[in-house]
């Protein structure tokens, strides 16, 4: 059965609507000009869609699931309102962005995003890195002219330490997600770019740590908690090394 592109946006007439294999857009009768984009994915956002200087522009309002639909019109609204004032807020973002560089911008992430959302160490960690490696790379360049091909070579300068290579794109993109939460770029640049492979890395029980689990199946062995069998094939399987699957 087709669906209708244009109806009021509830909850539950979101929730109606279902993935298909290309994009798929619908408008809000309520409100001109807002609608809701679905992926193949499932995944929905809001936008507004609207003319300046005869160029046709689309703006993301927020998440389907996360901002409910009167919230949604509500935010597009407004939006739309400063547009018929010839105020555009996207090109407000736009000329904001072209005139911070990365640098910039991670003190702005540090203080907006890091201090509040990640934990005390791993913000230092973040703040390290950041200053060590990133910023001597990107830091000079404008956020909106750093492209995969700048996040590439920042990979490629790193790769006699390809774990702390990978962890660095993990932080830079974590910078440059906020700056697309907040509209100041169109998109990631660092996704796209390939991880270095991580290596396995073996572990074995310290005679500390075998002596620990010796005490601890003795103990679920004369509570009755364990059997004699699991108890052997624990400390087998400890001993060897093998998975459960190799060790029967």
């Amino acid at each position: 059965m087709s669906e209708k592109r244009q109806f009021k946006f509830t909850k539950t007439s979101l929730a109606a609507l279902e993935a298909r294999d290309t994009e798929f857009f619908a408008w809000d009768t309520e409100l001109s000009r807002f609608g809701v984009r679905m992926k193949p994915s499932g995944h929905m956002i809001y936008f507004v869609q609207y003319r300046i200087d005869g160029r046709q522009r689309r703006r993301k309002i927020g998440t389907v699931g996360v901002l409910t639909p009167d919230k949604a019109r509500d935010a597009a609204r407004k939006y739309l309102a400063k547009v018929e004032l010839d105020n555009d807020p996207a090109e407000e973002k736009e000329k904001i962005a072209a005139d911070i560089t990365f640098t910039q911008f991670v003190a702005r992430y540090i203080e907006e995003y890091a201090g509040h959302h990640l934990k005390e160490r791993t913000a230092n960690e973040y703040r390290q890195l950041l200053r060590q490696k990133v910023l001597p790379a990107l830091g000079h360049y404008r956020i909106t002219k750093i492209d995969q091909g700048k996040v590439a070579l920042l990979k490629s300068q790193m790769s006699d330490t390809p774990a702390h290579a990978n962890h660095a794109l993990a932080v830079t993109s974590s910078v440059l997600s906020y700056a697309v939460s907040l509209g100041l770029i169109p998109h990631n640049p660092v996704y796209g770019v390939k991880r270095f492979p991580s290596p396995g890395r073996d572990r074995y029980l310290t005679d500390v740590e075998l002596a620990k689990l010796g005490a601890s199946i003795r103990n679920l062995q004369a509570e009755g908690a364990v059997t004699e069998t699991a108890a052997h094939c624990i400390i087998f399987t400890a001993l060897t090394g093998l998975r459960i699957g190799e060790a029967r």
